[in-house]
């Protein structure tokens, strides 16, 4: 905990440093011309006001500069009460996160797991980013254009597994990425976890075909208590969901807005809990019991590469695009290129699709880095749109889509939903996530409590 508290603190003051917003107008006062100009740097405010007669001359200069302080009295009684002393950890390593996903230094960790399954001789290899949770992993999925489909599918699941795969056949990958459902088929075989010896069923689907572990292996690890599409997909097909992440209090920090799994009152869950703060440690998980997410992390990492069963794993976050792989600041370049070409050739019109599938894959990275975020906004939705409101104000940037996007009702949408429909081109992803930076550093600085709990923490 130390560790991260000091790690966040450094990233705090590595991220302040953003390029300028220029806000400029000019207008006439009486006879005199004016004009002013607004340069905002990190939550630094400059104005500078030049007024100049008729002939040019000028009869006044000022330059002032101001902080960005959100004044919301909810914010700083919240904050009083040490109600954000562990959120605010989150907050800013999220942050660094989109911050990194920009600039093309995000980087992606965890563990290649090979399975064994029921078929002899047959093993997955499947991505895992979170393997602390494995112990609530309850099915696999495998895309329809995975190599052993057919090998993985016993005789009496056969006719329907071809039966859902000519219903796939003829669709592109960009045509599969948008028409993506719950739909699946069980493949009546079953891949072996490796921690726990429990036969998880293996589904043919391509629910998460735009995620980050489907589409470099086609395959996925199934955590349905602590992964939103999981949770959806395994509540279809009756799977199980094991809770295996919970938070603990501080007695001091009172009322503190780290989230608890939220179950009804038969103890089953009503939504996927994330889990991935601080103050999260492991349950119900065996040697695992009350051990803290990295700890867990690295001991099942240990286990699984003594016993031969996967290596770790690190890499920057990139996207093809014609054998080439870029970083989203170098796509923004990438779609230009592609988009400016206005012919209706053939080769025109597939290289715009096959940039769309890429920034599928972008959506989904993005989605899932801010994902604790979403959760975190919709729990204090009441204090959250009047803080991004006063920031955007304070930014001179009222028609920022994060305040339209924040105000959207979960009962009619899920914002995630109207992200993915109105953000469609790489520029629109930067400049929300721009937008979500700004208001995310004017959320940090709002909280001084919470920060100087941080630097205490530091001096420990």
């Amino acid at each position: 905990m130390k560790k991260l508290l000091v790690l966040s603190s450094c990233l705090l003051l590595s991220t302040l440093n953003l390029l300028s917003n220029k806000i400029e107008k000019n207008y006439q006062d009486g006879r005199n011309n004016v004009h002013e100009k607004i340069t905002i740097t990190g939550n630094v405010v400059k104005s500078e006001k030049t007024i100049r007669n008729e002939n040019g001359t000028i009869l006044e200069e000022t330059v002032t500069e101001e902080k960005i302080l959100l004044k919301n009295h909810l914010l700083h009684a919240a904050d009083n009460i040490n109600y954000f002393h562990g959120p605010i950890v989150e907050i800013i390593k999220t942050r660094t996160d989109i911050k990194n996903f920009l600039i093309g230094q995000k980087e992606w960790n965890g563990f290649i797991l090979k399975l064994d399954t029921s078929i002899f001789n047959n093993s997955l290899n499947i991505y895992c980013r979170r393997p602390e949770v494995i112990f609530g992993a309850t099915f696999v999925t495998i895309t329809p254009d995975h190599l052993d489909v057919m090998n993985l599918t016993t005789d009496e699941q056969k006719n329907e597994i071809v039966e859902y795969l000519l219903t796939i056949k003829n669709k592109s990958l960009y045509e599969r990425q948008m028409e993506a459902t719950n739909q699946a088929v069980f493949t009546g075989s079953y891949a072996t976890n490796p921690i726990t010896q429990e036969q998880m069923p293996i589904y043919v689907s391509d629910y998460a075909i735009e995620c980050f572990d489907t589409r470099h292996a086609q395959t996925r690890l199934g955590v349905p208590a602590h992964n939103s599409k999981d949770f959806e997909f395994a509540n279809r097909y009756n799977l199980p969901i094991k809770i295996v992440v919970t938070a603990i209090h501080d007695e001091n920090d009172h009322g503190s807005t780290v989230a608890v799994p939220l179950v009804d009152n038969d103890g089953n869950l009503k939504e996927a809990y994330l889990g991935e703060y601080p103050e999260c440690i492991l349950e119900d998980s065996d040697f695992l019991n009350n051990m803290t997410l990295k700890n867990g992390a690295d001991l099942v990492m240990q286990r699984l590469e003594e016993n031969n069963h996967g290596v770790r794993h690190q890499e920057i976050l990139k996207y093809s695009h014609n054998d080439q792989l870029y970083s989203i600041k170098d796509l923004a370049k990438v779609e230009t290129a592609v988009f400016k070409n206005s012919s209706s050739s053939k080769e025109a019109d597939n290289q715009k699709i096959k940039f769309k599938i890429t920034l599928n894959y972008a959506q989904a990275d993005f989605l899932e880095i801010v994902e604790k975020f979403i959760i975190n906004a919709k729990n204090i939705k009441h204090i959250m749109i009047p803080l991004i409101e006063e920031s955007c104000t304070l930014r001179y940037n009222l028609d920022c889509y994060l305040l339209r996007w924040s105000k959207n009702d979960k009962t009619i949408e899920d914002p995630k939903d109207i992200f993915r429909r109105d953000i469609t081109t790489i520029k629109e992803i930067r400049t929300f996530c721009k937008d979500l930076m700004d208001f995310l550093e004017d959320f940090i600085n709002g909280c001084p409590n919470a920060l100087e709990n941080i630097k205490k923490q530091q001096k420990k």
